[in-house]
């Protein structure tokens, strides 16, 4: 959908779904086709920053406001086979729809392959000043 408010409706729906089933490729999907992000640091990585990069094009495409920010470091679990990092991204869609916030969880194991999101979580961010201008 391009526009906003269509846009922003689209969203929260496939949210709530993955939210209730914990399946998020339809709002991975959504929000960059075919994005996986995966840390380079990790064997088998395919390029946390081309992916980013990916995802800020695509949402910036639709928005009026975009920050993508990993947040603290890549944790590893206590027998060293899984990694997880911390990803935030805010976003406005133009004409007003209200902002959204994408909170996800990614794990890795030690090849690379992506494990799942763990957790993702939608808020409204209009009064918030942690946002970049696109």
């Amino acid at each position: 959908m391009t526009d906003a408010a269509g846009w922003r409706e689209r969203f929260l729906t496939v949210y709530e779904a993955a939210r209730s089933t914990g399946d998020v490729d339809a709002l991975a999907e959504l929000l960059a086709p075919g994005l996986r992000l995966e840390d380079p640091q990790l064997p088998g990585g395919a390029g946390t920053r081309a992916d980013l990069l990916r995802l800020t094009a695509d949402l910036a495409s639709r928005c009026t406001r975009l920050a993508v920010r990993r947040h603290g470091p890549v944790c590893v679990s206590a027998d060293g086979g899984v990694f997880t990092q911390r990803w935030f991204v805010e976003a406005e869609p133009a004409e007003g729809a209200g902002a959204v916030h994408v909170e996800t969880f990614e794990s890795f194991t030690v090849t690379g392959g992506l494990v799942g999101a763990v957790a993702i979580c939608v808020r409204d961010l209009r009064s918030s000043d942690v946002r970049a201008t696109v």
